[in-house]
């Protein structure tokens, strides 16, 4: 493979993670209290089906190069996002994922499996220590993710992991995990 990209890589995958750490460096802070849904209107937007149909409109709109904010939205709770534009980072923020667009040129994920309970728990670690929130994720489902990146004629990709998580009170949420990294953080509390 060119160095030309791998250097596509690096500028595209460093803005995401960038994107995912900047919570966790800014010490956002801590979850209010939050109005609970019903259980029964919880229960039927918890299954497979709504889990990939919310991966696969995340995946679409990193495609179609979405409004940063739509992409953000999907990885944060709304409190995590106000305590990004109450401390400065949310321009910032937003223009670390616009500026991976003009590189992708097609995403792509596949479910390949269930979190387990550590798994789930591993997660909510992994989400306090990169938001300063606690969350209680009552679902989890791992898939395979590939990004396509296209830059003077060259393609490559960057295969990768997701979790699409149930945050209870906020719905579904994406993390850049993979099953082992959630199982390491569950093992390493």
């Amino acid at each position: 493979m060119s160095k030309k990209i791998d250097s596509i890589k690096k500028f595209v995958v460093v803005p995401l993670l960038c994107t995912l750490m900047l919570a966790g460096c800014s010490s956002i802070g801590s979850s209010s209290s939050k109005t609970a849904k019903s259980a029964s209107s919880a229960n039927s937007e918890i299954s497979e089906e709504t889990a990939d149909a919310f991966v696969d409109n995340y995946m679409q709109k990193m495609k179609n190069h979405a409004p940063a904010e739509e992409i953000i939205s999907d990885v944060y709770t709304k409190e995590v996002i106000n305590k990004l534009k109450e401390s400065g980072q949310w321009e910032m923020t937003k223009a670390s994922i616009e500026s991976t667009y003009p590189y992708i040129k097609d995403v792509s994920s596949k479910r390949i499996g269930t979190l387990t309970e550590d798994q789930m728990l591993g997660a909510e670690i992994i989400f306090k220590a990169l938001t300063g929130e606690s969350v209680k994720i009552t679902a989890g489902y791992s898939y395979e993710s590939t990004t396509y990146l296209e830059m003077d004629g060259q393609s490559s990709s960057i295969p990768g992991s997701i979790c699409a998580l149930y945050l209870k009170n906020d719905g579904w949420k994406v993390l850049n995990s993979s099953p082992e990294e959630l199982d390491d953080a569950y093992l390493e509390s």
